[in-house]
């Protein structure tokens, strides 16, 4: 019995390799992974992301610099060859194009978007006569010019399908490929600088801090002095409040580092802003890539764009420690124009 079930977790775990490299195989013809039956010798096409799920499928985000800036749509490429169930009895060509009304996602309110959202970098592709694919792949991105993503408000989705002016039959089921996108909007520039801006003079605006009065203790340039909040209570959001309306371009945290525990300093913050102080608009959300800090350098949060304000908050989002405390604490944080 032993020798039994030994041979069993034997076989299985000589299994699981085949497992992890299905969305990567090859396809042979003949072999039950092509999409459809087929019979004799029917030509079919099809496009295939070889991966058994999500078959045809993207989902990625953009970023958007402020409300009608200017996009950042990341790197995501799409790179398809197009496939037959049988070899080519003559050199074949196909494309693929914008079509919305191809797409079954079933989603009513789903935000379409326009042709201009797609770029593509390779559009038409041939089958050579008696191969089973394209020797070139079709590509395409999604276009950062693209008016229709710079209007989107959270998510939308666009669709594309295989099209053909050649005599050979497309399947109904392998011929779109569906990419839901996502938006965020923010004003925070990753790779931004404070370099050459100009510091705020701190007696132009005051930091509530605890007891809801203001507090000195982020801008007396003493590192001894902290504010101490705790991540997802009330305190963790820092008010600012301008003594008159101003343009700021982005703002310096400065580590405590209390004790030595540079773990417990900010590593996330969400930035609000606005007139009004009880609606506040999100500025972004900020997340420290330099790592966990080992001194008082500052860390420095730049605007893609000023942002003209009343009100500021601050609101800590995590630290460094892993979720191993709630405590969260900064030596200073400055306010540049």
């Amino acid at each position: 019995m032993k020798s039994i079930k030994k041979n069993i977790i034997t076989s299985m775990v000589l299994l699981l390799p085949l497992w992890f490299v299905a969305c990567e195989s090859e396809r042979e013809v003949g072999s039950t992974l092509f999409p459809e039956g087929n019979s004799g010798d029917i030509v079919k096409a099809f496009i295939d992301n070889r991966c058994f799920y999500p078959k045809n499928y993207m989902e990625s985000t953009v970023v958007q610099a402020g409300n009608g800036g200017d996009l950042i749509a990341g790197s995501e490429q799409v790179d398809l060859r197009v496939q037959l169930t049988n070899a080519a009895p003559q050199d074949l060509f196909f494309s693929m194009k914008v079509e919305n009304s191809v797409s079954d996602a079933g989603e009513d309110d789903v935000t379409w978007l326009g042709e201009d959202a797609i770029s593509f970098l390779n559009q038409t592709v041939t089958i050579k006569k008696g191969e089973l694919e394209s020797g070139e792949m079709i590509s395409f991105t999604l276009d950062e010019e693209s008016g229709s993503l710079k209007e989107l408000a959270e998510s939308g989705m666009v669709a594309l399908s295989l099209v053909t002016t050649d005599a050979v039959e497309i399947s109904e089921n392998y011929s779109t490929y569906l990419w839901k996108v996502n938006k965020e909007i923010t004003n925070i520039d990753v790779n931004g600088s404070l370099k050459d801006k100009t510091m705020i003079d701190v007696t132009s605006y005051d930091v509530i801090g605890g007891y809801g009065l203001p507090t000195q203790d982020l801008s007396d340039d003493d590192m001894n002095t902290f504010l101490m909040s705790y991540i997802d209570y009330p305190n963790a959001k820092i008010p600012f409040h301008m003594h008159e309306p101003q343009e700021i371009i982005g703002l310096s945290i400065t580590p405590a580092g209390y004790w030595g525990a540079w773990n417990l300093d900010y590593s996330k913050v969400e930035l609000l802003g606005g007139d009004d102080p009880d609606n506040l608009t999100r500025i972004g959300i900020a997340t420290c890539t330099t790592g966990m800090p080992s001194d008082h350098t500052p860390w420095e949060i730049a605007f893609y764009s000023p942002v003209k304000l009343r009100y500021l908050t601050v609101h800590v989002l995590d630290n460094f420690s892993n979720g191993e405390s709630v405590n969260a604490l900064c030596a200073e944080i400055r306010l540049y124009r």
